[in-house]
């Protein structure tokens, strides 16, 4: 009976361990993606056209909606209705566009 419990506690700690392995693949792309999405509609490397501002909004709603969704999924402590974006203070915050809006990048 004791090997029984043990055998359970590994299991739990391999879940848990797999769950935190792939929060991590997911998380980090989805948040270097962005960052750069908002660094961009910042203008830090440069002017940007409106086409091109409206693609980098189509960007940054779904790569938010992407990583909040994982974190939903993943238990993740900031799941709890917590945004990336709501950090920063880029232009896109200013844009008025919301998660709901489609896609108009061409």
């Amino acid at each position: 009976m004791t090997r029984l419990v043990v055998s359970s506690g590994e299991s739990n700690q391999a879940a848990s361990t797999t769950t935190e392995a792939i929060s991590h693949d997911l998380r980090t792309p989805l948040t270097v993606i962005i960052g750069f999405a908002e660094l961009m509609l910042d203008e830090v490397p440069g002017q940007i056209n409106e086409e091109q501002r409206q693609c980098l909004i189509d960007i940054l709603n779904s790569a938010t909606r992407l990583l909040n969704l994982t974190n939903q999924i993943l238990g993740h402590p900031n799941a709890a209705g917590n945004n990336v974006t709501n950090a920063g203070k880029s232009k896109s915050s200013m844009t008025g566009n919301n998660h709901g809006q489609k896609n108009t990048c061409r």
